[in-house]
């Protein structure tokens, strides 16, 4: 995985980490990803303390939302949870993967 990051960070991919865990926890999150290797991310995206985590499809698609609006184009999403695989997308281009 680590690898992967690197090689679409030196491509000169924007790279915006989205965590499930609470904007609390963001210090401890953020040296986790350091000390695994994850470095220069363009943007770490935390969900709300009060955030309900089972209603992660939801939380993606606003944070989605969130990015797009923001002029970025999605091009992949990587993750660790399947139920990624089910969130919708109107851009048809955009793929996802389950590591």
């Amino acid at each position: 995985m680590l690898r992967l990051y690197k090689n679409l960070q030196a491509s000169g991919w924007s790279i915006i980490l989205l965590s499930r865990e609470s904007g609390t926890h963001q210090n401890v999150t953020i040296n986790h990803l350091v000390e695994a290797g994850f470095r220069g991310w363009s943007s770490l995206m935390m969900s709300a303390e009060d955030e309900d985590s089972t209603k992660a499809n939801e939380y993606f698609s606003r944070q989605r939302n969130v990015i797009q609006t923001k002029g970025f184009r999605i091009k992949s999403i990587i993750s660790s949870h399947v139920d990624i695989l089910t969130v919708t997308d109107a851009d048809t281009g955009m793929r996802k993967y389950h590591m």
